[in-house]
């Protein structure tokens, strides 16, 4: 399934990346996807917490009580964390060994 990755930091500033799902109204509704789209919809105005509730097959969005500031960013580009995060382990194009290994290819 494809995901948008998302640059998200705590309150420490400490950098993530978030594999954001792609909606897709047409099949069948996934409630832990909607509701994650949700919170990172909410996150990018406001401090949120998300935490997965298991019994609600979803996660439930905390928008914090306190003002927290503005967010402190990386300096490193979107790319560059990607590069870090993933260790260039990035299937970048059609003809990479595992693309060919899962197409039954040479």
């Amino acid at each position: 399934m494809a995901k948008i990755l998302r640059l998200n930091v705590d309150s420490t500033g400490m950098p993530k990346i978030i594999a954001q799902p792609i909606i897709d109204n047409q099949g069948t509704p996934n409630s832990w996807h909607a509701s994650m789209v949700k919170g990172i919809e909410l996150a990018e105005t406001t401090w949120v917490r998300m935490e997965a509730a298991r019994n609600a097959s979803q996660y439930t969005i905390i928008r914090s009580k306190d003002d927290l500031g503005d967010p402190e960013w990386p300096t490193q580009s979107m790319d560059e964390l990607v590069h870090e995060v993933f260790q260039n382990k990035i299937i970048s194009d059609p003809d990479h060994p595992f693309s060919r290994q899962l197409e039954g290819r040479r």
